[in-house]
């Protein structure tokens, strides 16, 4: 037997209103709460589509750290 392709836009369609902004809070506290994060002088991340988890919350908290922000361009 196979399984069913799902498309990834299929999926993000299924997901609850505001999904992607509460992932991406909550990725931002988990690695707020690291001691190597803590540690760190310098933090990295991308900037997200609308189809991925929110991460404006972590890049803005590496900030307001203090920290060095090193995205992809």
């Amino acid at each position: 037997w196979a399984l069913p392709f799902i498309r990834p836009s299929q999926v993000r369609a299924a997901l609850p209103e505001g999904y992607l902004a509460r992932a991406g809070a909550g990725i931002a506290g988990a690695v707020a709460a690291c001691p190597e994060y803590r540690a760190a002088r310098t933090g990295m991340g991308f900037v997200s589509t609308p189809e991925e988890a929110d991460l404006r919350p972590l890049l803005r908290q590496i900030l307001r750290d203090g920290k060095r922000l090193a995205v992809p361009l």
